[in-house]
């Protein structure tokens, strides 16, 4: 499960958050336990919504969004930046990334943002030879938000129900995660900066992975495929197939020139849907939302959470109701400044919503580093 939103830490410890949806935002002051929505201004050129979102480097918000008007003509995605309270402004129109037809594939989009490079990863609709339709990924790579530059790298075919993430290190290099159907395969993708084509650092076999979709889960299934980097290392968390639990692949360096893979320490019911960071310590943090337990994060004891310590913060029980039984909550999990852990927990939206915030949705701290793990 991606996090669609984007959780920026502003200099004064304040959090700004952006719901994946029609550019609604939220202020949020963990300090004082209090969260303001935000609703900002619809752009003149028409309504437009994002379907990734990420930290800017020059400060606020950089949204991946479908620049069209009112959802007419083909789908067109452009990086645009903007802080929580002015996102949607007429202002933050910037040139477009790529062209795509057939509509969007939230789970094969995503961005992300380092000083000096803009990333992208942009599906497209194409029928090679006049053979059948097929959905191809690109990656788009930028110097700026404007992507006037900017160099596409083909990443190939994904079938259908497969995701994609992506993380960039701080110089610049690209390293791409494809959960592909079609060759029951999860790939580890590298493109170095100055490079035109992607190298494959990594593969993971999924014999007998078949997606599934929960239109409570943003549309994606429960299964989790998950990157980051720690220090330029990339790790990455994913379902299991054959198990339903958790793994973890680790690389032992920025080349990935060794990759060490093992069982995640976490019951059955922590992988659903579950979000993970690191920290300073190198080892992982892994929220999961436990059907009948409630949101638990695990703090690993070792880079491949090989052992486990977890706990419990927030109950299945109210305050943290939900409109019905079957809703399920999503916990997307981030740090602040002091690297302590904190969670949105995103519920499933009311009929007719446009996918921004409810209220529903929580934000809940942990007042110490790794929970007090």
């Amino acid at each position: 499960m991606s996090a669609p939103q984007a959780a920026v830490v502003q200099e004064d410890g304040a959090i700004d958050l952006m719901g994946l949806g029609y550019n609604q935002g939220a202020s949020c002051a963990l300090d004082a336990g209090t969260c303001r929505r935000l609703r900002p201004r619809e752009a003149v050129s028409g309504r437009w919504s994002f379907v990734a979102a990420t930290a800017d480097p020059n400060g606020g918000i950089a949204l991946l969004a479908d620049r069209r008007q009112r959802g007419a003509g083909p789908v067109e995605l452009s990086i645009v930046t903007c802080t929580a309270s002015t996102c949607g402004d007429d202002a933050s129109d910037q040139a477009a990334v790529a062209l795509g037809a057939g509509g969007i594939s939230p789970e094969l989009v995503a961005i992300d943002a380092v000083p000096g490079t803009y990333a992208a990863l942009v599906p497209r609709i194409e029928a090679p030879d006049g053979g059948p339709r097929q959905r191809v990924v690109d990656l788009v790579l930028c110097t700026d938000a404007t992507c006037a530059d900017r160099k596409v790298t083909e990443l190939g075919p994904v079938g259908e129900g497969g995701r994609t993430a992506l993380r960039l290190a701080d110089d610049g290099t690209a390293y791409v995660l494809i959960a592909d159907p079609t060759s029951e395969r999860l790939s580890l993708l590298k493109v170095a900066p100055g490079m035109t084509t992607a190298v494959t650092v990594a593969t993971v076999p999924l014999a007998g992975w078949k997606p599934r979709h929960d239109f409570l889960l943003d549309d994606e299934g429960p299964e989790a495929f998950l990157l980051e980097l720690d220090r330029g290392r990339p790790v990455v968390l994913y379902t299991d197939p054959g198990t339903g639990g958790l793994r973890l692949l680790n690389c032992n360096d920025s080349a990935c020139s060794a990759v060490t893979t093992a069982d995640v320490d976490v019951p059955a019911e922590a992988a659903l849907a579950p979000n993970f960071v690191i920290d300073s310590t190198g080892n992982p943090l892994i929220a999961a939302n436990e059907p009948d337990r409630g949101i638990t994060v695990y703090s690993c004891l070792d880079r491949l959470c090989a052992r486990t310590s977890g706990r419990l913060v927030a109950a299945s029980d109210p305050p943290y109701d939900v409109w019905h039984e079957s809703d399920a909550r999503v916990p997307y999990l981030y740090l602040d400044r002091e690297e302590r852990p904190f969670l949105l927990l995103r519920y499933p939206p009311d009929e007719g919503s446009t996918g921004g915030f409810s209220d529903h949705d929580v934000v809940l701290r942990c007042t110490e580093q790794r929970c007090g793990m």
